[in-house]
Formats: structure tokens, sequence, C-alpha cells
């Protein structure tokens, strides 16, 4: 894998990186599938800078979940835990397989309403005043 990934290059072997063909005949006689590791895929099939796109965004939805839980009511805290705990299997799961369209949409889902809470935008409703 080590000498697969020295002869990708920086930018990847995908169709994205515009050297699809060029890296294809490079790396012929390794038996290139699905390397059962989403970062990787996205490292070898867009890029480095992509994996860190992917790294970067997930993180800061994250950290916006962090940062929602210090002064947020308790039912807020139980969702953020719940979203906190499915992002982690998932990303955790990620590095063992190649992920499902279903399973990624949810997982968007999930980041999404990472991010809403965090920023204050899904509290805002009538459950909130009974629940917290």
């Amino acid at each position: 894998m080590s000498q697969a990934a020295t002869k990708i290059g920086i930018l990847g072997c995908g169709v994205i990186s515009g050297i699809y063909i060029e890296s294809a005949k490079k790396l012929a006689r390794f038996r290139a599938e699905s390397p059962h590791n989403v970062y990787l895929a996205i490292a070898s099939g867009a890029g480095f800078p992509a994996l860190a796109a992917f790294v970067v965004l997930i993180g800061s939805c994250l950290a916006l979940g962090v940062r929602a839980v210090r002064g947020s009511t308790a039912a807020v805290r139980v969702a953020l835990a719940g979203l906190f705990g499915a992002l982690t299997v998932h990303l955790v799961t990620i590095f063992f397989m190649t992920a499902e369209p279903a399973t990624f949409a949810l997982f968007w889902i999930l980041l999404g309403a990472m991010a809403g809470l965090g920023r204050g935008l899904l509290v805002a409703s009538p459950i909130r005043d009974t629940l917290g």
C-alpha cells in the first residue's frame, strides 16, 4: 500500500485529479479495489487536500457541538450526547469498511443536526420549553 501511495501523488488518482489514466498505468500491478477505509479512499481518489477538507468539516461540526454543551438545557445535552454517540460510531466504522450510501446520508443528516444544535438553530421550538 505504501508503494501505491507514493506513486499516486498528492492529488490522488481518481477522476477528480485529472490524472486517472496515467495513474492507472502506474498502479497496474496493484489490485486497486475498495480500500475498505473511507479516509484512504478519499485520499487515494481525490487526494490529500480533499481528505483534509473532509476532516476539517467534520471537526468543525463536532467542535460546534462541544461548545453547545456548556450553556444548553438538559434536553439539548441529551440530544447532543446521542448525536456524538452516533457520529462516533460512524467515524470509527468507516475506518474498517466502505460506507454505504444510505448510512453516509444519515451521517450527513446527523452532522447537520449537530452543527444546527451547536449554532442554536434547532432549539427554538415549543418542545424545548416543556423538556428543558
